[in-house]
């Protein structure tokens, strides 16, 4: 097995397994297992903010909306870098802009666009 893949690993990838019952989706049992290459102080705090309930109650309604909108988000990718999003975001302007005229081709690109510039 490869070192970190199984699940609630420190590797620092996801500690649940996607299911509600499971005992790594409480939050306040993840403090103890942190990242190896995280310190342990900053672990700690990003639980303390995760187990509030403000945090639960956001991270419900995401979820909620990924899975009743699966079209608008096939095309994400997790964490990218500034330099990443920008250059990601001048591809998308050349693909999606009508030649010589700078108009993007219908207005769900132009949305699309705007709210990935904010």
């Amino acid at each position: 097995m490869v070192r970190g893949a199984e699940s609630g690993s420190s590797s620092g990838r996801r500690l649940s397994s996607g299911k509600g019952s499971s005992a790594t989706s409480n939050p306040t049992l993840w403090r103890e297992r942190a990242p190896t290459w995280m310190r342990r102080d900053y672990w700690q705090g990003l639980c303390n903010i995760w187990v509030e309930e403000r945090w639960q109650e956001a991270s419900t309604t995401m979820k909620v909306n990924r899975a009743t909108n699966l079209e608008a988000n096939k095309h994400t990718s997790g964490f990218v870098s500034f330099v990443t999003h920008q250059s990601r975001l001048q591809v998308f302007d050349k693909t999606h802009k009508k030649k010589g005229i700078k108009q993007y081709i219908s207005d769900r690109a132009r949305e699309v666009a705007m709210s990935y510039r904010q």
